[in-house]
């Protein structure tokens, strides 16, 4: 788990020295995670445990595993099988179909989102908090691209994906705005309008078909134009600001 970014003190505004944001920019490096290679990992780990847990590790992580080479519409249940190496009968007794193999891989990728995700960002300037959240998920987005690829899909096969997905942009979008309240004085009840929300809401969005073009459809002219990790998230992050507090930050 990555430790907090800023271990004391109050909140504060001044920025971070280049020499504290390369240090704070070398653990979020050590947070990321590529999901198919942990479930992997699991899988071979899971020796000492039930036969049931054993197996069940092993087909969630060949799904992964097939997952980021045949994308979601490419994914079958005899590839699965044959990369767990255990028997087709078997697979029903954890999965009734090939969609729910795959629900249970994205609920994998969500779960270490947040176990791995930068904290102490209230502890930090606002354009501080909101860059390194934004490197890391950068870099996890890219790194776990081919997985991704295939969300849309799998909701339409899982609308509870979908509205699992809607729950936790909500809710992120009213941690933001009590942030936002904390920082600039403004009473939290009344960060909490339609507007608001839905400003919050859009820029989350935004942010999500960005790196779904660069990363998983690799539109040509986008992709071109800012290769580079951290630029990009520096990018975002000052559309981020100006969304939040009107105007741009003091870089």
């Amino acid at each position: 788990m990555l430790p907090a970014l800023i271990e004391t003190g109050p909140a504060s505004e001044r920025l971070l020295s280049s020499a504290e944001r390369a240090r704070v920019e070398t653990q979020i490096e050590a947070s990321v995670f590529h999901l198919p290679s942990i479930l992997e990992r699991r899988a071979r780990e899971a020796r000492g445990l039930p036969k049931r847990q054993r197996t069940r590790h092993k087909l969630i992580a060949a799904t992964a595993s097939q997952m980021e080479v045949n994308g979601y519409d490419g994914l079958t249940i005899e590839a699965i099988i044959e990369a767990a190496e255990i028997a087709r009968g078997t697979f029903y007794l954890h999965f009734q179909n090939r969609s729910e193999a795959a629900l249970a891989v994205q609920r994998a990728f969500i779960a270490m989102m947040r176990r791995r995700r930068p904290r102490g960002g209230s502890r930090m300037a606002a354009f501080d908090a909101i860059y390194f959240m934004n490197v890391f998920y950068i870099k996890c987005y890219k790194a776990n691209a081919p997985l991704l690829a295939g969300q849309e899909a799998l909701m339409h096969e899982r609308p509870e994906l979908s509205i699992s997905r809607d729950y936790r942009n909500h809710k992120w979008a009213l941690l933001i705005l009590r942030d936002l309240a904390r920082r600039t004085g403004l009473d939290y009840a009344e960060a909490l309008t339609p507007e608001m929300i839905f400003g919050v809401r859009a820029t989350v969005g935004m942010a999500d078909e960005t790196l779904r073009e660069i990363f998983v459809h690799r539109s040509p002219k986008f992709s071109e134009l800012i290769t580079d990790d951290l630029e990009m998230a520096r990018v975002l992050s000052v559309l981020w600001f100006r969304s939040l507090y009107g105007r741009d930050p003091e870089l």
